[in-house]
């Protein structure tokens, strides 16, 4: 877009959204600047109200290449079998992962896992139910290293946060007694799990609200995003106790429909 004319919203003068391609400039470091220029005219007509206003400017990244590449955004479908109690699977043999290193966390990382549609138009109530074990840099920073659980009815448009506060959850799980049942998913840990770092249930954490039955009669996205700071005085190292990053599994929405059951006498035996 070159050039917006008169009043946004076709003289209405509401918000009007823009989306452009970066694709091209994969690989290098960009800047997008806002020019706002007038040419001519009588300036005793200028108001105040006059100008370009800009508003919720994002860059989104996806994921591409191999699952060992250096995308920023180092989520992965990782093979990790359940019964490995350091880094494994809350059940089965996979489970998505946000940093498979042990090491530091990428800094200035925004990046988010978001799931496929979900459809809630005959739904009576909703649940979102998960597991969640995680490992992140609880000091403060400009923003500090954020878990949140956020919601969009509009396509990705917009997303509203289920999490109080800023983030979920800070530190590593299991840390702060929020693990199931008291320990860790109701298994007996060893070692450097024994006093916590075990796979935690979503519902056990009492900064995530777990309701989606505002969202009945929509369908929905859920989309699990990681911020990490960029501030250069912060570091994301740690001392190798646990992985650093966060890993999900067994996600699931659950509830009851509107939908009522269809009469014994509908149906035709043969």
């Amino acid at each position: 877009y070159w050039c917006f004319n008169g009043r946004s919203g076709k003289g209405t003068f509401t918000w009007e959204y823009v989306e452009a391609d970066l694709s091209q400039f994969v690989g290098n470091t960009v800047r997008v600047v806002f020019i706002y220029a007038q040419y001519g005219g009588d300036p005793s007509t200028w108001r105040p109200e006059m100008g370009f206003y800009v508003d919720d400017v994002q860059v989104r990244v996806m994921r591409s290449g191999s699952l060992n590449d250096a995308s920023p955004d180092q989520w992965s479908l990782a093979n990790i079998s359940s019964f490995d109690p350091t880094y494994g699977a809350h059940s089965g043999y996979k489970a998505w992962v946000f940093n498979m290193t042990t090491g530091a966390l990428k800094p200035g990382v925004d990046s988010s896992l978001i799931s496929t549609t979900i459809d809630l138009t005959a739904a009576k109530n909703a649940t979102f139910l998960a597991w969640f074990r995680f490992n992140i840099n609880e000091s403060a920073g400009l923003p500090p290293d954020v878990i949140r659980v956020e919601v969009s009815d509009d396509g990705g448009m917009t997303w509203k946060s289920i999490t109080y506060g800023v983030r979920m959850s800070w530190g590593y799980s299991g840390k702060y007694g929020d693990l199931a049942d008291g320990i860790a998913d109701g298994k007996s840990y060893s070692g450097i799990n024994a006093s916590g770092y075990g796979w935690v249930r979503s519902t056990t954490l009492t900064r995530l609200n777990c309701d989606l039955s505002g969202w009945a009669g929509r369908s929905i996205l859920i989309r699990i995003r990681v911020v990490t700071t960029n501030d250069p005085a912060y570091t994301h190292y740690d001392s190798g106790l646990y992985p650093m990053g966060i890993y999900v599994d067994d996600v699931a929405v659950i509830g009851e429909s509107n939908i009522k059951p269809i009469p014994i006498s509908w149906w035709v035996y043969v």
